[in-house]
Formats: C-alpha cells, sequence, structure tokens
C-alpha cells in the first residue's frame, strides 16, 4: 500500500482555538516538506461547517510558503 501523509483540519478557524498553537505549528510546518523530499504525497483534508464556511477566512489552509495546492 502507498504512503501518503494526511493533514486534517490544518485551518486558520480550527487553530485559532489550539491551546499550543506554537508547538502546533512547529511540530507540522516541517512535514509536508519532508514527506514530499522523500516522494511522498501529501493530501489536505479542509473541513467545512458552522464557523468554517467555504471561502471565508476560518475555512482557509494554515500552509507553509511553499505548499501548493491541486485540486
Amino acid at each position: 500500500m502507498p504512503d501518503a501523509l494526511v493533514v486534517v483540519d490544518r485551518q486558520e478557524g480550527v487553530l485559532d482555538g489550539c491551546v499550543r498553537l506554537a508547538s502546533v505549528l512547529d511540530a507540522t510546518r516541517p512535514l509536508p516538506d519532508r514527506a514530499r523530499a522523500a516522494g511522498v504525497p501529501v493530501v489536505w483534508v479542509q473541513h467545512e461547517g458552522s464557523g468554517l464556511e467555504r471561502g471565508s477566512a476560518g475555512w482557509a489552509l494554515a500552509l507553509n510558503a511553499a505548499d501548493h495546492l491541486v485540486f
């Protein structure tokens, strides 16, 4: 079975309530780049619902500067 990194709900509106935001971002920021460097695909899962309406600021993914999304 092929490997993949699945990033779930790393969205601005979800992270707003994160108690240890700096720690979470420090731990997760390098993972997409490390996965890509190893040839592992990165899949971003984005929640949509109350407070996370499609297109809103809270719905936006909290991306690294080097991240590129393909739809």
